[in-house]
């Protein structure tokens, strides 16, 4: 494959992951009072360099954690599952909300079915950080974060 070609690829991921992330957003609007600006549209530079990265369970953590404490612009976040169960979690969450009150856009989406996201959405609610439900008619079953 040529290289061009794969960076289409990735290019056209990356911007369908977002339109979900988007989409998943939008919809979770309306599940909630609580009003929140509209994600900034930014365009890809031209010749910019977009990195994807898939990483491995026994990785998950610390370099999320390590990607997360990097960003200083914007933090998306649609997660299916997100318990704040555990210590690496509370970690994330803390950083999320650490992130927001820094001035980071922080825009988190989380799966309605699921009860033990509750604790979660409470805890970045509480803090400030723009959180919302999907709607409980559709099943948002993503792990996406930009």
């Amino acid at each position: 494959m040529r290289r061009g070609s794969a960076t289409s690829i990735v290019l056209v991921i990356v911007i369908i992951a977002s339109l979900a992330f988007y989409a998943g957003f939008r919809l979770g609007q309306t599940q909630t009072q609580q009003i929140v600006t509209q994600a900034p549209q930014q365009p890809i530079p031209q010749g910019g360099c977009i990195k994807l990265e898939i990483i491995n369970d026994r990785d998950y953590y610390p370099k999320l954690l390590d990607l997360l404490s990097k960003a200083n612009k914007s933090i998306y976040i649609s997660m299916f599952e997100f318990k704040s169960d555990t210590d690496e979690v509370a970690k994330v969450l803390e950083l999320l909300i650490s992130k927001a009150k820094k001035g980071v856009d922080v825009k988190v989406v989380l799966e309605n079915t699921i009860d033990e996201n509750e604790l979660t959405y409470r805890r970045l609610l509480d803090n400030g950080v723009p959180v919302r439900y999907d709607t409980r008619s559709r099943t948002t079953h993503t792990k996406l974060i930009i």
